[in-house]
């Protein structure tokens, strides 16, 4: 990420830390559509749910499938009102780290345009 100008007291900068927040879910974001598209390097072509090069003849269908896919697999839509046996750590800090950065991410672009 090559980022310098977060600092190790956020309250002495609050707004470098929130956009290194928002810089973080947004890479969360892409290596997670990287992982559905069958990507493993930023430079690959989708080997799975193939978009074509023109932006017009783009089948919105396909689009709204991949990104379910998205949400389905990397966040948390609701949660479970039980602990799962062996819970993957990991996968479940990703999952929480999408989920309220998504919606504070949604939470600013309300206030943005005024509809919040």
């Amino acid at each position: 990420i090559n980022r310098r100008n977060v600092i190790s007291s956020p309250e002495n900068d609050v707004n470098s830390c929130e956009e290194f927040f928002i810089l973080v879910v947004k890479a969360y974001v892409l290596v997670a559509a990287m992982d559905i598209f069958g990507m493993s390097e930023m430079d690959d072509c989708p080997s799975q749910y193939i978009f074509p090069t023109d932006i017009d003849t783009l089948d919105h269908d396909v689009l709204k499938s991949a990104v379910s896919v998205i949400v389905d697999e990397y966040v948390h839509l609701s949660y479970p009102s039980h602990k799962p046996q062996n819970p993957d750590h990991v996968q479940e800090y990703t999952k929480d780290m999408l989920t309220m950065g998504l919606f504070y991410m949604e939470f600013q672009d309300a206030i943005r345009e005024g509809d919040g």
